[in-house]
This record gives structure tokens, C-alpha cells and sequence, in this order.
């Protein structure tokens, strides 16, 4: 089992923009991505990212602040969870995995 690893955290902001989806589906294979609230906010002008992603994908967020709101968006027949933070929002595939502040 391959296991990929993206730190946006590490990367700066200005060299990644109109970013929309990040689709981590990679069959069995392992994905994990680390962000916080500065990646998702300057990824593009909507200041929101969706995830698209399995159970063997996971999503890290290594600041506090990301509120579930309850709301569910269902695309192509996939449902997906609905976070902010402040003005940005997070729209992730119910399916990957959560770690960090997820309230």
C-alpha cells in the first residue's frame, strides 16, 4: 500500500490559487493532507476547498476553529460534511478520515 503525503501547511500560499477540489481517491492506497485555516483561505477567491477522499484518506487540520455546521452537501451520488472557519469553508467527503480541531 502506497501512502501519499501533501503539507500545504508547508508550502507557500501564493504558488497554489484556484485550487477548488483536492481528490485524494487513490484506490487502497493512503492519503493524508495537513492544512489550516491560511491554506484554505488563500487557495482561491471563494476561500473554500472540497475533498473528495475514501476511508483510507485522512485530513488534518493543525489549527482550532473548524465548526461541523451541519449541513450536508450531496455530489455525483457522494455525501460530504460542511466546516468553517470564519469566512473559509472545508467541504469534505463523509467517507475520509477527520483529525485535529474538528468541532
Amino acid at each position: 500500500m502506497l501512502r501519499t503525503v501533501l503539507d500545504l501547511r508547508a508550502l507557500d500560499n501564493s504558488l497554489i490559487t484556484n485550487v477548488e477540489v483536492l481528490d485524494l481517491r487513490q484506490g487502497s492506497n493512503v492519503s493524508q493532507v495537513f492544512l489550516e485555516f491560511s491554506d484554505v483561505f488563500s487557495i482561491n477567491s471563494g476561500h473554500s476547498l472540497r475533498i473528495d477522499g475514501d476511508a483510507n484518506d485522512k485530513l488534518t487540520v493543525t489549527d482550532v476553529g473548524w465548526t461541523d455546521t451541519g449541513q450536508h452537501q450531496t455530489i455525483g451520488g457522494q455525501v460530504y460534511d460542511v466546516y468553517t472557519s470564519g469566512v473559509a469553508t472545508l467541504v469534505i467527503d463523509a467517507d475520509v478520515q477527520l483529525i485535529g480541531s474538528f468541532a
